[in-house]
């Protein structure tokens, strides 16, 4: 660099009018060139001591950080923890190689580290931790029982019956149109197809438990009638029969009553004839 610059000054001696500005422009890159790696140099060394020091204070304030999210927040992902801790015990493995390194290289050679290098390493490995520690523990929260949002199907079962039947029939048509998608490699089409199938097949598996159900219904329905009317005649056929008992027991009594009548005269005339005979042999 002095031999250069000792150069450059005898030849600012033979400077004339007819030494062009490109010339001057060349010395003065050449010198500039030489100049500015080591003014680099000389700024690096004033600043890493410095440098060293406050990144080994944040080094003691990330190992707490990481005391805090290792041990107190159990809510987190313990496989984010993990590699958020791997990415700091690199930098810090590397760190400390790099301190030992520059502190064995002389300073007017290329510094094994900037400033401005390890602040953005140490940024980007640090960064996933210090977002782990801000994250709040979530609160926990009551299960709502899920309200059933399905409006019931209206329709009669013989209608649910023909919406079946005309969707098996739309099914086996999708089904000949995908394979034939499939085989002419129009794969677009055909996945297109497949989800319009699924939700067709979704839509005949509730019809299905809706015929189902509704067939239920009714066979329940017809039992019931059945019985209501098989008690109804029950209750008539007991109701005849009460009847009959009660009109055979007005019978009886009637009977009852005649055979007293009957028996009342057949007493009357016996105490007639008796008092005849009497009265005759009292004449005599």
């Amino acid at each position: 660099m002095i031999a250069k610059v000792d150069e450059t000054e005898l030849w600012t001696e033979d400077i004339s009018k007819d030494t062009t500005l490109a010339e001057i422009k060349e010395k003065y890159k050449a010198l500039d060139d030489m100049w500015m790696p080591i003014k680099k140099r000389a700024i690096e060394y004033d600043l890493r001591s410095e440098f060293v020091k406050q990144m080994d204070k944040e080094l003691t304030k990330v190992a707490e950080l990481r005391q805090k999210v290792e041990k107190e927040m159990d809510w987190l992902k313990k496989e984010e923890v993990e590699k958020a801790v791997k990415k700091v015990d690199e930098f810090i493995e590397d760190w400390n190689a790099k301190k030992e390194k520059q502190e064995n290289t002389p300073g007017h050679e290329e510094p094994v580290f900037t400033k401005g290098q390890m602040e953005g390493y140490a940024e980007r490995s640090f960064a996933d931790l210090k977002k782990l520690s801000k994250v709040k523990k979530p609160k926990e929260r009551k299960k709502k029982e899920k309200k059933d949002n399905k409006k019931k199907d209206t329709r009669t079962l013989e209608q649910l019956e023909e919406v079946f039947a005309k969707n098996e029939k739309s099914l086996e048509d999708l089904r000949v149109e995908k394979a034939e998608a499939v085989t002419n490699e129009e794969f677009d089409k055909a996945d297109d197809l497949k989800i319009k199938e699924q939700k067709l097949v979704e839509q005949q598996d509730a019809i299905k438990e809706t015929i189902a159900l509704r067939k239920s219904e009714a066979e329940k329905k017809e039992e019931a009638k059945e019985k209501k009317d098989e008690d109804k005649k029950e209750g008539e056929s007991k109701e005849g029969e009460k009847k009959e008992e009660s009109k055979a027991g007005e019978k009886k009594d009637e009977e009852k009553k005649e055979e007293k009548e009957k028996e009342s005269k057949n007493g009357d005339q016996k105490e007639g004839t008796k008092e005849e005979q009497k009265r005759d042999e009292t004449e005599l």
